[in-house]
């Protein structure tokens, strides 16, 4: 009977890939050591104009993100790379935050490495030119958040993400973002913190960059 039962389980499972976004890049995050990755890193490093294994600092992330994000993307991509062929099947579901996506596309199988990294580098160049930065904001309810920025009167500042009921992320230019941070904390905010990252993601501010981007989006092979 438990034999059985196992058998079925096993067929029943469920196969994900999740991954995530541009903030979790650190320094020495890669190369990975694998044959079916390494020939991928000489063009990764003529992308980045450094080596992989030292381009994801602090300050490299602040000041250059068309240089930065292709690292997480590649680094992310590497481990599935190597378990599993390009022949290999595509997962039952595959996920990913903000720049992850690219890696649950290829992931999917939507693309491959080498597309998703010219993706990932026309994406860079076209948000690096839009100032601002991100706060994450730990301890406030949605509607708490939303009054501060009401009474602060600053338009500019949105919500970006959603993490938790009490965990929001909110965009804007850094002026405006410095004037909200100090009202969080009144408001009654456990944690504020500003993301290694240099751009205000997921907001209206974005706009311009995803016209921008567009074209190397429709000339995609997907």
């Amino acid at each position: 009977m438990a034999s059985a039962w196992r058998k079925e389980a096993a067929s029943m499972t469920c196969h994900v890939v999740l991954s995530p976004g541009l903030g979790v890049q650190r320094r020495s995050m890669g190369p990975v050591s694998s044959a079916a990755t390494r020939r991928w890193w000489p063009r990764l490093t003529r992308s980045l104009a450094t080596p992989c294994g030292t381009c994801a600092s602090t300050t490299r992330t602040a000041s250059w993100p068309a240089r930065s994000s292709p690292s997480p993307r590649s680094t992310w991509s590497a481990p599935w790379r190597s378990k599993h062929t390009e022949r290999a099947p595509p997962p039952d579901i595959a996920m990913g935050h903000s720049l992850g996506e690219y890696n649950a596309l290829q992931a999917a199988g939507a693309f491959d490495f080498a597309d998703g990294l010219a993706l990932v580098q026309a994406r860079a160049r076209a948000t690096a030119r839009v100032p601002g930065v991100m706060l994450a904001v730990v301890g406030l309810p949605q509607h708490q958040v939303r009054e501060a920025l009401d009474a602060i009167g600053t338009p500019e500042v949105q919500i970006a993400n959603f993490n938790t009921a009490r965990q929001l992320v909110l965009s804007g230019p850094s002026r405006d973002i410095d004037r909200v941070r100090p009202a969080m904390h009144l408001a009654g905010a456990r944690l504020t913190r500003l993301l290694k990252i240099s751009g205000p993601f997921h907001s209206t501010h974005m706009a311009p960059a995803g016209q921008r981007f567009m074209p190397a989006a429709q000339s995609a092979r997907v």
